[in-house]
């Protein structure tokens, strides 16, 4: 008889969202806006088909979780993931590492599990905290997503306003 302690727990749907959120650098909002660039549209797709994989929600459940989006284009994101996993190294190794993200986001030893709903204001909480990064991320991606923050603050501290020319 498996013992309760033994059972790896479900991710939840924020969670797998807020982690592959913060593995490439996006905000929740990025990932529920209709914009389809590749920096965030390929993401998202990453975070449907792990959504689906990992939980047990139906395509459209999946769809109104991102945005708004139809079964459809959740069914397309799974498929063309694969399609990408199969065929190119980078989308396979960055779809692995955000999987085991995920579960290493929500083991007991990682401390307490964010509450329902509430996983993506952990996640912006300890992105400055470059040891709990690591924990979920490994000490590699930590310290690049850590440098990609700096950089972006430090983008946004010495960004010039723009002068419209009268």
């Amino acid at each position: 008889m498996m013992h309760e302690s033994n059972i790896a727990p479900t991710p939840r749907q924020d969670e797998i969202r807020a982690v592959v959120s913060a593995y490439f650098g996006l905000t929740k909002d990025d990932m529920l806006s209709p914009c389809r660039a590749r920096r965030v549209a390929r993401p998202r797709q990453i975070a449907m088909a792990l959504t689906r994989e990992m939980t047990k929600l139906s395509l459209p459940n999946i769809g109104r979780q991102y945005g708004g989006r139809d079964h459809t284009t959740v069914l397309w994101a799974c498929r063309k993931i694969k399609a990408l996993v199969d065929s190119n190294q980078q989308v396979a190794i960055d779809v692995a590492r955000a999987g085991q993200a995920i579960y290493r986001f929500i083991q007991p030893d990682q401390g307490a599990r964010p509450q329902a709903l509430k996983a993506d204001a952990f996640m912006r909480t300890i992105t400055d905290d470059v040891l709990a990064m690591a924990a979920i991320f490994g000490e590699t991606h930590a310290l690049e997503i850590s440098n990609r923050n700096a950089r972006a603050a430090h983008h946004a501290r010495h960004r010039q306003p723009v002068r419209i020319a009268e």
